[in-house]
């Protein structure tokens, strides 16, 4: 009877690893196979436009039709653009591009990995060719600043892109890349007293800009607890004006520049989308005298992916393998 309820125990044993190893490395397999479609994303697009300085000169509150030369000059400054971009470990050389007063600064254009469909200074929210692709991975970074705000307009863009595709990390491991730019202008402006006409005049600083800042998780990652992801980008812009003394007489902002974040279990719910939206200052009551302007601009991406540990993938095809060296053995 010992004999006899062994035998079964030992048969039912081996039964069962040739009858549930197949289903077992199947869903292993199947575990790999749910997340080649996964990924993380995060996507920032600044460009702001046609910024001009406009001159009141009677303080009424409304622009008139001067040349701003007239009233007012730049007596010096520099221009700075930087881009910098990394994926998994790889880094490329942080390029700065330095220019004069009104000179145009284009930092050099940074991409790893993936980089079909990206170009320096091709890639436009108006064109809609920003590459914003969760199926890929790669990192890019683009900075340009040229123009003058007095005449003609200037123009300031940054970019910032990243992604991870679940398949490229298959396996296990980690990945992330982290873009940043900056867009820069430090200008002394020259009010001549001679032409204001009154003892004062007022000046304020108009523009459009265009704004995409995006961060996505693919649900697959959100919603498996053996996955971890994130996803973030920003974007922002900054103008001040400060006096002879110092003191910061004028600072403004474009609002909608924000921070888009998403975690596991929000979904796709971080997204800042402006199309030609108007950038207008107060007006600044200026008497004769120096004054100093600075804008900062900047757009930031940051991913980073866990797939799910590769021991577990290993444990299910491992015991794919005992199933067939049973067979093997029993054909033996």
């Amino acid at each position: 009877m010992v004999k006899t309820l062994q035998y079964w125990e030992i048969h039912m044993k081996k039964n069962f690893v040739k009858t549930m190893a197949p289903f077992i490395g199947l869903s292993a397999l199947a575990m790999v196979s749910a997340h080649t479609n996964a990924g993380v994303m995060a996507t920032s697009y600044l460009n702001v436009s046609a910024l001009l300085l406009e001159i009141d000169v009677n303080n009424d509150g409304i622009a008139d039709q001067v040349n701003p030369l007239d009233y007012v000059s730049i007596t010096g400054g520099q221009r700075t653009t930087q881009t910098n971009a990394t994926l998994q470990g790889a880094n490329t050389a942080s390029g700065v591009a330095l220019a004069g007063t009104l000179g145009t600064s284009d930092a050099a254009f940074s991409c790893l990995g993936d980089c079909s469909g990206v170009s320096e200074n091709g890639n436009t929210y108006d064109l809609d060719t920003l590459k914003n692709d969760i199926t890929s991975t790669y990192a890019v970074s683009d900075a340009l600043i040229e123009g003058s705000a007095l005449g003609g307009g200037a123009t300031g863009q940054t970019y910032a892109d990243t992604a991870m595709s679940g398949a490229s990390t298959t396996g296990g491991g980690t990945a992330g890349s982290i873009i940043t730019n900056n867009v820069f202008a430090d200008l002394l402006i020259q009010v001549n007293k001679d032409l204001l006409g009154e003892d004062t005049i007022s000046f304020r600083f108009v523009a459009i800009y265009d704004l995409f800042v995006d961060a996505i998780i693919s649900e697959d990652i959100a919603d498996d607890p053996l996955l971890t992801g994130l996803a973030s980008a920003s974007a922002s812009f900054s103008l001040d004006v400060n006096d002879e003394s110092g003191a910061e007489v004028l600072s403004a902002g474009i609002e909608e520049t924000d921070f888009a974040r998403d975690q596991p279990g929000r979904g796709n719910q971080n997204i800042f989308e402006v199309d030609n939206g108007a950038f207008v200052t107060d007006w600044l009551e200026v008497n004769d005298g120096e004054y100093q302007l600075e804008i900062l601009q900047s757009s930031s991406a940051q991913v980073n992916y866990v797939p799910a540990p590769a021991s577990l993938a290993l444990f299910g095809l491992g015991l794919v393998g005992l199933g067939a060296a049973a067979r093997r053995k029993r054909t033996a």
